[in-house]
């Protein structure tokens, strides 16, 4: 039995019974899916990214696509004035990662059919390893699958409970991304949704395993 196929045997056995995961961050217009990921990158405060989504959306109905999202930022005088004006931010160091992002999705997507489409073939082609080609600092592994997650991959950021729990069970310690690949290969063969395992339910698994002496 192969490491995948160890994990997807447990990945049935302890997440296959979970309620499927609603979370309207993966149902935003795709711009607003790159603010969050952007916005989770670096916390300015204690307020929710989901609040300033809600503000973002409330004022600029209108900006759903990448593009527009781009025009929006370009309409600024500077990074500083929209993080003030848009984002509700004291500093600007979150706009240059959105502005990156934004000018290599656009050029990595492009191509005919619906833009929420094209994402969603790019998030599931995509590979963990992949994030070190994206030319934008700041991004790191956290916010490339972040944004893999958002747009449908059914992948997961990288995390110690969770790269706990895939040690425990293939019996040696992984690398994020190593950890990330043997995920997405098991959560295919087991036909498990990983979105579907929140922080509790991948704590609880890790736990039951400890206990069991997996």
């Amino acid at each position: 039995m192969t490491e995948a196929e160890q994990l997807a045997a447990a990945l049935r056995q302890d997440f296959a019974g979970l309620t499927p995961w609603s979370d309207r961050a993966m149902t935003r217009p795709t711009a607003v899916r790159v603010l969050d990921v952007v916005l989770s990158l670096r916390r300015a405060d204690d307020r929710p990214v989901s609040e300033r989504l809600d503000a973002f959306e409330r004022r600029f109905p209108a900006v759903e696509q990448l593009p527009q999202l781009r025009a929006l930022l370009q309409s600024y005088k500077s990074q500083a004035t929209f993080a003030r004006d848009v984002l509700d931010l004291p500093e600007p160091s979150v706009v240059s990662v959105l502005r990156g992002l934004l000018d290599w999705l656009i050029r990595a997507i492009d191509g005919p059919g619906a833009e929420v489409e094209r994402l969603r073939m790019w998030a599931q082609r995509a590979r963990p390893q992949d994030y070190l080609k994206v030319p934008v600092q700041g991004l790191g592994l956290a916010g490339f699958q972040h944004l893999r997650v958002l747009y449908g991959a059914n992948t997961a950021r990288p995390d110690v409970t969770t790269g706990r729990y895939v040690a425990l069970v293939i019996g040696r310690p992984v690398a994020d991304v190593q950890g990330l690949r043997l995920l997405e290969e098991a959560a295919q063969l087991a036909q498990v949704k990983l979105a579907d395992i929140d922080p509790v339910a991948w704590s609880a698994g890790l736990e039951s395993r400890r206990a069991a002496g997996a």
